[in-house]
């Protein structure tokens, strides 16, 4: 299970610095040169990686973060990649929904490919180990309009159901023993564990010495890399707290929600465009908490998992959603957990048995960490929405969102 955050850096050590600087300048050449340079199956990365990565001779030490934006909305691709799925045509959506996500996933893949080639060619395989995690399953809301399916699993993005947090991840790269090459790793592990786990490889103390002396908590994060070098396989992590956008709570150590409503957290429509991609908005009485759940791992005797509250997308799809008999707003389908729906994900990863009625013992022991958990949930400031950041990225960037980071 794998979720993902992403906390952009400071570019203050001179790395740092000259990363950001070859990717700007990469970023430059390229956009000069598309599209008649390059072939449409290489991302934006892949041809700055193709201007940059001549560099590498410097051999120096590299970190690459690559979020591919092609497998999310809007759904649109190169035809190439689109009539390689033309057999899913006779029972799509009439607007091509599923074979459109099906020709998205095929490209982030051939992308991929790419840049492994690139960082063969350039001899820089064999001390590499590549990363790869979804953020979120797939986002099944609206009718099926955004063409992505978590079949079997329950719900998807925007919801804490496994179809909205359990992923796809694996790390492969030349710098891989063999020993561990080919197997599965299935203890816990989070996006925001790779934090730790690149500190790790790296030999750098992850410690936030700085959020330590603002009183902030400290970091979430585990370091996986004994288990990726074959060390050790026993995952360190043995729960996961389960954030979400603020929702009603009983809980006395939870904040009011009218103080979330005046952070930032009541942006309750993820895309104007997707009618039926609407969160629950915020409530304006009560207290409000940001973990609606938690999972724990005991080994043999269960992968324990908690929700409360009401949780959206209660709903299954088939093996070929969307396609052309789908009528439905997932979000509709609310899962009304209140205290506690309790599951064995291990046993039963399609959360189809609640347990909570026959174990209370295990409900309660769960809820209890959820309420301490909220103790110290951080919860900032997120502003208010600017029409500036749309004013850059179509004035200043040519209609790409960032540079976020600057030298």
């Amino acid at each position: 299970m794998f979720w993902w955050k992403l906390n952009m850096l400071n570019p203050t050590n001179l790395m740092q610095q000259v990363f950001w600087r070859i990717f700007i300048l990469g970023y430059q050449s390229v956009a000069a040169q598309r599209p008649a340079a390059y072939p449409t199956n290489y991302s934006l990365y892949v041809l700055i990686g193709l201007d940059v990565l001549p560099l590498g001779g410097l051999r120096l030490n590299l970190f690459l973060f690559w979020a591919p934006h092609i497998v999310h909305a809007p759904l649109e691709v190169p035809s190439e990649f689109f009539l390689k799925f033309r057999m899913a045509e006779a029972t799509d959506k009439p607007n091509h929904e599923r074979q459109l996500y099906h020709a998205m996933v095929n490209f982030a893949d051939t992308a991929i490919g790419n840049l492994t080639d690139l960082l063969k060619s350039k001899g820089m395989w064999e001390d590499t180990v590549v990363v790869f995690s979804a953020d979120n399953g797939g986002p099944i809301y609206n009718n099926g309009s955004a063409g992505a399916n978590n079949y079997p699993l329950k719900g998807g993005k925007m919801n804490s159901w496994e179809g909205g947090i359990r992923v796809n991840s694996w790390v492969s790269g030349g710098f891989l023993p063999q020993s561990v090459r080919g197997t599965l790793y299935e203890g816990l592990v989070t996006g925001w564990d790779w934090y730790a786990t690149f500190c790790g490889f790296a030999g750098v103390d992850p410690t936030d010495h700085r959020a330590a002396v603002a009183n902030l908590p400290a970091i979430d994060s585990y370091d996986h890399s004994p288990m990726i070098l074959g060390l050790n396989f026993t995952s360190p992590r043995t729960e996961i707290p389960i954030g979400s956008n603020p929702v009603a709570t009983n809980m006395s150590s939870a904040p009011l929600c009218i103080d979330s409503i005046r952070r930032g957290y009541n942006h309750t429509t993820w895309d104007p465009a997707e009618p039926g991609s609407r969160l629950q908005p915020v409530p304006t009485h009560g207290k409000c908490t940001t973990v609606n759940g938690i999972i724990v791992d005991e080994g043999a005797n269960g992968i324990w998992k908690l929700l409360i509250g009401d949780v959206q997308q209660d709903v299954y799809t088939g093996p070929h959603y969307p396609n052309i008999s789908t009528d439905e707003i997932s979000f509709n389908f609310v899962g009304h957990c209140s205290d506690g729906c309790l599951y064995n994900i291990k046993a039963d990863p399609l959360e189809s048995n609640d347990l909570a009625a026959k174990m209370p013992e295990k409900r309660q022991e769960l809820y209890d960490k959820i309420v301490k958990y909220e103790s110290t949930a951080f919860n900032p400031d997120r502003g208010k929405i600017s029409k500036l950041a749309c004013k850059a990225a179509v004035e200043k960037y040519d209609h790409f969102w960032g540079t976020f980071v600057f030298p």
